[in-house]
């Protein structure tokens, strides 16, 4: 080391030091040793981490403004999602034979207005037919200009609740979701409204 006092700024940044400074406390950076030969009576490693505080504690808030925007975001994003695809929200009100006129007046605003979306429904069972593994349920039947649109959902097997409340002539209502309406293989005048089964009521 020289002969020379401690400097009373940094020769880096030109801001206060003190005599036990081994870095400065607004840039970080190490004061050369032939600057100061002031007698040190502090550990230079505690002494670094003292000085450097400022440094530290500037970028630690950083980090964590970073890290709660980043929280935001995702708190933000996950409600927008739960929202959207939720099957659990609240659901939209439809009359099955309202859905199906729909469909016969325009079927593609109908589609828009009722795909992907929770609905409750309600109407009346017309018929039920019986396969290996399902039950087919038609809650509405409708011809107009030699083509019949009929709503039809099917009502697995292993859900013997289900089967019982949805008898012919009965009323019911559920929470369901439209698949699309499908022009049939075997009739060309005959439009299928599928509608998924999530609950019944």
């Amino acid at each position: 080391m020289g002969t020379n006092t401690c400097p009373h700024y940094c020769p880096f940044c030109g801001a206060n030091l003190k005599k036990e400074d081994y870095f400065c406390r607004h840039c970080g950076k190490k004061i050369p040793d032939h600057i100061c030969i002031e007698t040190r009576k502090v550990d230079p490693s505690m002494t670094h981490q003292s000085v450097s505080n400022g440094k530290f504690f500037s970028s630690l808030s950083e980090k964590w403004i970073f890290i709660l925007v980043c929280l935001v975001g995702i708190i933000i994003i996950s409600i927008a999602a739960y929202f959207k695809i939720n099957p659990h929200n609240k659901p939209i009100p439809v009359v099955v034979d309202t859905m199906a006129n729909d469909f016969i007046k325009n079927a593609d605003k109908a589609d828009d207005k009722y795909a992907n979306k929770n609905l409750e429904l309600s109407g009346k069972v017309i018929s039920r037919v019986k396969t290996d593994d399902s039950y087919y349920a038609c809650l509405s039947q409708k011809t107009t200009y030699g083509k019949t649109y009929i709503v039809v959902s099917e009502i697995p097997i292993d859900h013997p609740e289900w089967i019982k409340k949805f008898q012919e002539g009965q009323r019911v209502k559920f929470i369901g979701t439209l698949l699309g309406m499908k022009k049939s293989d075997k009739d060309k005048n005959l439009y299928i409204i599928v509608v998924d089964i999530k609950s019944v009521k």
